[in-house]
């Protein structure tokens, strides 16, 4: 028995090691520059990928598939920031996410693209070898991955400590408007900044090719573990990193041995729930429109969803399932729009509040045959309260910006994780509706196709309406300045933190409506899909695209991306090139975060007000500005 847990921490932390590595880039990142990589775990593939390829056509060790990873990680971050990132780096940490997801879509995709998404075993002989330690036995292939990161830290940790390139990039992490003062070249060091965390995620992943076999889906796994490995150190800490790797790996190890396998992946999570909460730095770390246009606006709301009736009632098939997915992330889109376009806060697991209420549904229905319509009621309750109860815990212990947007990722996480090992609600298997009998059932709000898209049609006209109503009253005034600047919104008497918890309570009863909704347009559910990142992504991307904090910008930005979305796909599957929509999906948030960072529909208010302005509007401004 002694045996066997001692094998069993010295391999956690063997990995863990490696997973220092991987936090180290992350953390360097964001301790210098303040942006959160949310694409960090594609960097960390592109290092499997290269170690796969070097031994597979050269036949070298993986020690010089690292290096070469390094150096082909460290160009490509440095050219990445210099070409990209730095014109995001001063904008608010939203931007910074929605242009990160861009960037994670369009790799992931470009790695589907061409290397598809079948996994490839990296075929190392150190993988079937292995060394005795009195009562250790380990693989070499572990232990060289760990050997060569913990060496890797610490000559890192003494090069940016002594050199002066260090003492440079300490200066322009503790005060960049002083290090410009002096003369320091910060968009050099934030170059190689950013180059240095690549590279470090590049290492890593050619390190640990021949434990994990190559494929695109580990993306999104190690963008996830790198999360929670900073956090759990401290994001920003350098000693924190190693720390969090350690602990990661010894908390997998262990749970391997002691919890079935849904609980073993849960548990990291689980833990980094615990310390945003109670200790959220580580353990390391101490628009206005022009009221002229509201007739014009209202009138050409009516005339789209006029438009949207008769779709309804003379497309085909085809058509009308693809619009009733557009109106119902236009809903699921109003209350995510609603949480951060007007309440400002960030969450990037909004999946945990669509699943909740889809699995209310589902269960309340095909388990015991209770209607549909208590079964949205349900979710939405549930949901509310347990959004009030994460934003209660995270706020109560001040957990405020990017630390409650990883909460939420962390409770997301953690949830899905959960419902695929929890039998009672068809675990990975799925839990199915039954087929429809044919007729409409109201009460039971079953029907046909056509039916659940004048469902979906009815869901956006009120969340239309209901943002806009709440913009206009007193809650919405008390939330856009909350959002604009809380200290001042407090200080004016307003209670924040309640404000605050009743917001998320909303967005999140309100998307639980609209998950019950999907789940019976779907006619299944399944953990994965319904409570994955991808579904949080898909509810972003309307308001996004569409215009944040705006009433018909989720409308606009579901038009906008969701066909597209399906039409890349198509184009897809149709030409052999998987991942083509992922790569769409990128570019279009990278581009309208760069081109029109108020979103499409502001564009298009601006666009009426230009139409609509005098001829001579223009001379009269220019003389304005002149005198």
């Amino acid at each position: 028995m002694l045996s066997l847990w001692l094998n069993v921490l010295a391999s956690g932390i063997l990995l863990g090691l490696v997973y220092g590595l991987v936090a180290l880039g992350l953390t360097i990142i964001f301790g210098v520059m303040r942006v959160v990589n949310f694409a960090h775990g594609e960097m960390v593939v592109f290092g499997v990928y290269i170690g796969y390829w070097t031994v597979r056509l050269w036949n070298v060790p993986i020690i010089v598939a690292a290096a070469i990873a390094a150096v082909v990680m460290f160009v490509f971050g440095y050219l990445l920031e210099a070409l990209i990132v730095k014109r995001f780096v001063n904008r608010p940490h939203h931007y910074q996410f929605i242009v990160f997801i861009g960037l994670s879509l369009l790799f992931s995709g470009a790695l589907l693209v061409a290397f598809g998404p079948d996994p490839r075993p990296t075929a190392s002989q150190l993988s079937f070898q292995t060394v005795s330690l009195g009562l250790v036995t380990l693989d070499l292939a572990r232990l060289q991955a760990a050997a060569t990161a913990g060496l890797l830290i610490a000559l890192l940790g003494a090069y940016l400590k002594f050199s002066s390139f260090g003492r440079s990039l300490r200066a322009a992490a503790d005060n960049r408007l002083g290090g410009l003062i002096v003369g320091l070249n910060i968009p050099r060091v934030y170059a190689v900044t950013f180059g240095i965390g690549a590279a470090c995620a590049g290492v890593a992943g050619a390190l640990i090719s021949p434990l994990f076999d190559a494929q695109p889906y580990l993306a999104v796994d190690f963008t996830l573990l790198a999360f929670v490995t900073v956090i759990v150190g401290g994001l920003g800490s350098f000693g924190g990193a190693l720390l969090g790797g350690l602990v990661i790996g010894v908390a997998e190890a262990i749970a391997a041995l002691m919890f079935t396998p849904s609980m073993k992946t849960a548990l990291p999570y689980a833990l980094l729930i615990i310390i945003l909460v109670f200790r959220p730095r580580g353990f390391l770390v101490q628009k206005k429109f022009d009221r002229g246009l509201e007739r014009t606006r209202w009138l050409a709301g009516i005339t789209v969803f006029a438009v949207l009736g008769l779709v309804g009632m003379l497309a085909n098939p085809y058509v009308i399932s693809l619009m009733t997915i557009v109106l119902l992330f236009t809903f699921l889109g109003q209350s995510w729009n609603l949480m951060l376009g007007i309440g400002g806060q960030l969450s990037i697991g909004h999946a945990l509040f669509v699943g909740l209420g889809a699995y209310s549904v589902g269960v309340l229905y095909v388990k015991y045959g209770i209607s549909p319509w208590v079964g949205l009621l349900t979710g939405m309750i549930l949901a509310g309260s347990v959004g009030a109860s994460i934003a209660w815990l995270s706020f109560r212990f001040e957990v405020r910006g990017i630390y409650f947007a990883l909460l939420t990722i962390a409770a997301a996480e953690f949830a899905r994780i959960m419902f695929s090992g929890w039998e009672f609600v068809g675990a990975m298997q799925g839990l199915f509706f039954p087929a429809p009998t044919g007729g409409i059932e109201i009460s039971m709000l079953r029907g046909d196709a056509r039916f659940y898209y004048f469902v979906a049609l009815a869901l956006a006209a009120l969340g239309i309406i209901g943002t806009e109503f709440i913009s206009r009253s007193y809650l919405g005034y008390v939330w856009r300045a909350m959002r604009d600047d809380e200290s001042a919104a407090r200080a004016l008497g307003v209670r924040t933190f309640q404000h605050k918890i009743l917001v998320i309570s909303i967005s999140a009863a309100t998307a639980a409506a609209g998950g019950g909704v999907l789940a019976l347009v779907q006619g299944s559910i399944f953990p994965d899909s319904i409570m994955g990142m991808g579904l949080s992504v898909d509810v972003l991307i309307g308001p996004v695209v569409g215009g944040l904090g705006t009433t018909f910008g989720p409308l606009v930005g579901s038009l906008a991306a969701i066909p597209l979305n399906h039409l890349m796909s198509a184009l897809g599957d149709s030409l052999r090139i998987p991942g083509l929509n992922n790569i769409t999906y990128g570019v279009v948030m990278i581009s309208v975060v760069w081109f029109l960072p108020d979103g499409i529909w502001p564009a298009i208010v601006r666009l009426c007000k230009a139409i609509q302005a005098p001829p001579t509007a223009w001379l009269w401004q220019s003389r304005k500005v002149e005198e």
